[in-house]
């Protein structure tokens, strides 16, 4: 099934999605129209607020994920380890919705910790592209004041080329 049936490339989700890589940033003047749209478009809308730090944050995220039932323990708000939160990220999207994970405040995560709140823009981005692969529209909003943010420009990674894929032993292919 396709995300979308037409590329509208004035579309807030087709920007979003084909353009930022699963990231768009909001201005204030736009922010509760653009927010308004995709509702009307049956988004789901997942606030996530950093007005109180990073910590507060993870420890919601590991809740959210049930990261004692699916990894054994507790993940803490003083956990900052970006390859264990990529293991256990996972929103599910409801067929024929989308989701927009809305990063409030998130300015505030990025003067706390600039290279953490990078890696959570790259685990998002990640995110968006595996729900994008099947068929399912998921990304971020990052709110950014009038545009003057260091989010704006910060790199997502760098993908390549990859190392030639080979099928398993015994495939029949």
């Amino acid at each position: 099934m396709a995300a979308f049936q037409a590329l509208n490339w004035g579309d807030l989700d087709v920007f979003a999605l084909l353009v930022g890589d699963g990231i768009a940033t909001l201005e204030p003047a736009s922010s509760e129209r653009s927010l308004a749209w995709l509702r009307s478009r049956s988004y789901h809308i997942e606030p996530i607020d950093f007005g109180r730090g990073i910590g507060p944050v993870v420890a919601a995220l590991g809740k959210e994920f049930r990261w004692e039932q699916q990894f054994g323990y507790t993940l803490e708000a003083e956990d900052r380890n970006l390859a264990r939160l990529r293991d256990g990220f996972w929103y599910d999207v409801v067929a024929q919705e989308g989701l927009v994970i809305e990063l409030r405040s998130f300015q505030r995560a990025f003067e706390e910790d600039r290279d953490w709140s990078e890696g959570f823009l790259r685990i998002i981005s990640e995110h968006s592209r595996r729900h994008l692969a099947l068929g399912h529209r998921a990304f971020a909003v990052v709110h950014v004041p009038n545009g003057e943010s260091p989010v704006v420009g910060c790199s997502l990674g760098e993908r390549s080329v990859p190392y030639p894929y080979s099928f398993p032993r015994g495939s029949n292919a």
